[in-house]
């Protein structure tokens, strides 16, 4: 029987931080260097596009559950091999990204950050991968919690941290620490026990794409169009709201310093509150009744910020609205998480978990594009009531069989436990 160890938590800590720090660095942080730099709100927005690896990494994903990195796999074996190659890949390129002149390549500025994406979506599918086959189903919540820690502390130093960092010396300075901050998460590949990996189960390339898919859709197939849209739905209440919060707050008169220090240390350090609550209930109380929970609180967060539309203002008000928001969010994507966790199955966790977490996030971002669209026809009062009602759908398909055990594999789960 598998377990989880104080050796288990700080890896996955440590796992979780370098998850988490590329993003910023080449999401907000880089648009706010590349405005300073003089370019363009139009040539910005096009840079968004290179985030695009984290939405479509169930491409690959099949590779890293069928071959291992030459050389240090032999060492490593299968998945600290991939976390580590990719996470020396991030540094490196973090490196490279202020030493390029911005006026004269932005197209090189622009594939490496491509690169870095790349990167670090490998790097979370081989993360998730370690993740699921270092502990049982029952205590994938509290080790999914200490992830959510690991990653949301990453956004506090690749965000706040890194502004600070090049406000008090330069950009350069900035990217430099964050490519060591890279390397120091890299410890967490050293730290990790290695997992009991399983025989090769596909013979040719085409077998190494088909067989995941085969295999999920054979264990799922009776609840499959349920269970789709169960993973669609369940985080619509968040996905809804995030694409225009910065603007809402704007709109309500806050100022961008209230903004940073409520929204982005505050608020990270509610949701890292909310992951730890998440892990303690999924491990506590059936996986049904946590997802339950976890859409109950993602949707009556909304009401804070109806309120706050309605001319509910001050900094007590973004205050006790960000606090309901985050730890909600931090609550329910750890339940999530350790949800579809369980519907993978262990010889091929690489494949499905990036195909289903890809499957929900695709959905979020589409959807949560059109946020601006509704505010603009109906405002944000009703906005948020309707965003809190979204999560309705997801409510009643709590109690339908896709959120039982019947939809994991049977025998892997006593192979698990």
């Amino acid at each position: 029987m598998r377990g989880t160890t104080i050796r288990n938590y700080v890896a996955m800590g440590l796992l979780g931080f370098g998850s988490g720090l590329p993003l910023l660095m080449i999401s907000t942080t880089l648009a706010i260097y590349l405005r300073e730099q003089g370019m363009t709100l139009t040539a910005i927005g096009l840079y968004s596009y290179v985030l695009t690896p984290y939405a479509v990494k169930f491409l690959w994903a099949p590779i890293l559950d069928s071959y291992r990195v030459p050389g240090v796999g032999a060492l490593l074996g299968l998945r600290r091999s991939w976390i580590l190659v990719t996470q020396l890949g991030v540094a490196a390129t973090l490196l490279v990204i202020p030493a390029i002149d911005v006026g004269r390549a932005t197209e090189t500025l622009a594939l490496v950050a491509l690169l870095t994406a790349f990167l670090g979506a490998t790097q979370d599918i081989a993360v998730d991968s370690w993740r699921i086959e270092a502990a049982p189903p029952e205590q994938q919540g509290v080790l999914t919690a200490i992830y959510q820690i690991g990653y949301r502390v990453a956004l506090i130093a690749a965000g706040a941290g890194a502004l600070a960092i090049a406000e008090l010396w330069s950009w350069e300075s900035a990217y430099r620490v964050m490519a060591a901050l890279m390397l120091a998460a890299a410890l967490g590949v050293l730290i990790a026990p290695a997992v009991a990996e399983k025989p090769a189960q596909t013979a040719n390339l085409v077998e190494t794409f088909v067989e995941p898919l085969r295999e999920f859709f054979s264990r799922t197939a009776p609840v499959i169009v349920p269970l789709v849209a169960f993973i669609l739905l369940y985080r619509l209440p968040d996905f809804l709201f995030s694409s225009i919060s910065a603007p809402f707050y704007i709109d309500m008169g806050y100022t961008k310093l209230e903004i940073a220090g409520v929204s982005k240390v505050y608020g990270v350090l509610m949701s890292i509150a909310g992951a730890m609550a998440g892990g303690v209930v999924v491990a506590n109380i059936s996986l049904r009744t946590a997802l339950i929970l976890g859409v109950v609180l993602a949707s009556a967060s909304n009401l804070a910020f109806a309120y706050m539309a309605l001319g509910q203002k001050g900094l007590v008000m973004l205050a006790a609205a960000i606090t309901a928001d985050n730890f909600a969010a931090g609550f329910s994507g750890t339940i999530f998480i350790a949800y579809l966790s369980r519907l993978t199955s262990l010889t091929f966790a690489a494949s499905q978990y990036a195909l289903l977490s890809s499957l929900y996030s695709l959905a979020g971002r589409l959807l949560g594009g059109l946020s601006g669209i509704v505010v603009d026809a109906i405002g944000y009062p009703l906005f948020f009531l309707l965003s809190a009602a979204s999560g309705i759908p997801a409510l009643l398909l709590c109690v339908t069989p896709v959120t039982s055990s019947g939809v994991a594999n049977r025998k892997e789960e006593a192979a698990r436990g």
